[in-house]
């Protein structure tokens, strides 16, 4: 790539990188950053976001609008407003109380908004990009129940709504007086460019560290910090061109190296293999893998509430899984893995078999010398299966009955027990999350009642009759169809710029707008993914015939 100021002929133009393009050289482009006024990445919002958001909680109504959202306590139950406890030790003043009593494997999610005058009223946002930190005081009840690490847990901090930074300990102190936490803001998270308030999150999953018993503590002061810097604009980076397919991509917004990016099947009617006549098959076909070892592409059958699901294979009872796991050098392992009775745990799902009341295992593992192609798990009376991998390696074993009787659809009782189908990848490593999988397909055949499904990913969208998101950031999902196409990104935030096209920079009007409030071609898709946002331009929204170039411009 090189740079060439002197092809340019635009005003104020900071810089151009060009790429020649034609038809038969698809990744070829040209962009260039443009701003043709001074100032910075800053979107106009309905609150003041000049200023540093506080609430004090001085009265009962600054309590409106904040509730236990979902956990130990009910849902959208109102929070309480003690003017009995103040962290400067105001007459006229209070706080905000919290109280839920954990058991193990639990948690408890609250919120409040902007505007505070009821709960979920949205009406008033911030650009939380133009904010450095949350902060809030916290004391907590003496009669509260420790965590083993001698602290009374993490408690996360985010945004209304699902949208969470980090979290902060709180500390055994906190029993003595007010502790301060303070959470930064990362400005290229995604989602913070339009937020109606801010959610906090006590989880208990993890015994050690978190609480097992009543934790009752107050809150106050919570403010959001504005930035005292100006945020620079945002900078383009070079065009690539998409993967056709499922693009499943995996990023710190959507979670840890355990993050699952999957699709889960609407239909689970008919979907199980057990009692069917014909053998029943669930294939997936990966069209890229990344060469890290490791990098999990999976089916699941999950019995249970998979609908709300974005980890079925730990949270549900019963699962079978095919874990396709890359191996470093184009190949994968294929392991088939299973538990019953085994509800919101995976003890033993990576070892041999253990045979008890919950029973789980690793049953077979097979080698493929190509990750790329299909992987079929194919079931034939009842309990014989078949594993077969791309380059044609293949390993049949059984598994027992009473194993697939947790797979029945209805059980033997009657009662129905729909079997759900997830298709997604996971990272399995820190250093692995920013990378994807492309899927190219999907099928399952002649199942219970011989019905019969695929579809090969090649539409413009997924299909939402069809499938629905099961994963915690949704645009860590993209399907992107088949065509000359390009994938555009820039940094975030960029409140306040839109993406511009042309092909001809010696006239200053042939400029077209992508995105932003007022395009004039497209419009184009668009997602905010791994601190970018990026939209997909097809070539029918470009000259075709000549080179294209792109810039970010300062909206009017």
């Amino acid at each position: 790539m090189k740079l060439s100021c002197d092809q340019i002929n635009i005003r104020k133009l900071n810089f151009t990188m060009k790429l020649n393009r034609s038809l038969k050289r698809p990744f070829l482009a040209a962009m260039a950053l443009a701003m043709t006024t001074a100032g910075t990445a800053f979107a106009q919002s309905t609150l003041d976001d000049t200023v540093t958001y506080t609430n004090s909680f001085d009265s009962s109504s600054s309590v409106a609008s904040w509730i236990y959202w979902y956990g130990v306590n009910p849902g959208n139950s109102h929070m309480t407003w003690d003017a009995n406890v103040d962290a400067n030790n105001d007459p006229n003043s209070g706080s905000l109380y919290f109280s839920a009593t954990f058991p193990a494997n639990n948690q408890q999610a609250f919120f409040g908004t902007f505007n505070n005058r009821y709960g979920y009223d949205t009406g008033g946002t911030h650009d939380a990009t133009k904010y450095t930190n949350i902060t809030v005081a916290i004391h907590v009840d003496p009669s509260s129940t420790l965590s083993t690490a001698g602290t009374y847990g993490n408690l996360q901090m985010g945004f209304y709504s699902g949208i969470f930074l980090g979290s902060q300990t709180i500390p055994a102190s906190a029993t003595n007086g007010w502790v301060t936490l303070t959470q930064p803001i990362d400005p290229s998270t995604t989602g913070i460019g339009t937020v109606p308030g801010i959610n906090f999150r006590i989880q208990s999953y993890d015994n050690y560290h978190n609480p097992v018993g009543p934790l009752n503590f107050w809150l106050d002061n919570l403010a959001m910090n504005v930035s005292p810097v100006e945020i620079p604009p945002p900078t383009l980076v070079p065009p690539s061109v998409p993967v056709a397919g499922l693009n499943l991509f995996s990023a710190p917004s959507n979670g840890d190296q355990y993050q699952r990016t999957s699709i889960l099947a609407l239909n689970s009617a008919g979907t199980s293999w057990v009692g069917a006549t014909d053998p029943v098959t669930y294939a997936v076909t990966i069209k890229q893998a990344p060469q890290a070892a490791g990098y999990q592409t999976h089916i699941f059958l999950v019995t249970g509430n998979a609908p709300n699901e974005t980890a079925p294979d730990y949270n549900e009872t019963n699962l079978i899984w095919l874990d396709i796991e890359t191996d470093g050098n184009g190949g994968a392992n294929a392991n088939f893995r299973y538990k019953i009775n085994e509800y919101s745990s995976n003890s033993n799902l990576f070892g041999a078999e253990f045979i008890g009341p919950a029973s789980a295992g690793t049953l077979k593992t097979i080698h493929s010398a190509t990750v790329l192609g299909k992987w079929a798990l194919t079931f034939n009376q009842d309990t014989q299966v078949t594993v077969t991998a791309p380059d044609g390696t293949s390993a049949n074993f059984s598994i027992r009955p009473e194993v697939a009787a947790n797979f029945a659809d209805p059980y033997s009782d009657g009662n129905p027990n729909p079997i759900h189908i997830y298709v997604g990848a996971q990272p399995n490593g820190d250093a692995k999350v920013g990378l994807d999988v492309v899927l190219s397909g999907f099928s399952y055949s002649n199942s219970l009642g011989g019905a019969s499904f695929s579809d090969d990913f090649s539409a413009a969208a997924l299909d939402p009759l069809v499938w629905k998101l099961a994963t915690q950031d949704r645009n860590a999902v993209q399907q992107f169809p088949a065509g000359p196409a390009y994938l555009v990104a820039w940094s975030l935030p960029d409140g306040g710029f839109s993406l511009q096209t042309t092909s001809n920079l010696r006239d200053p009007n042939s400029w077209n707008t992508l995105t932003g409030p007022s395009p004039t071609a497209g419009p184009v898709q668009t997602f905010a993914l791994q601190g970018k946002d990026t939209a997909y331009v097809p070539l029918s929204v470009l000259n075709s015939s000549a080179p294209n170039f792109f810039r970010l411009i300062k909206d009017h």
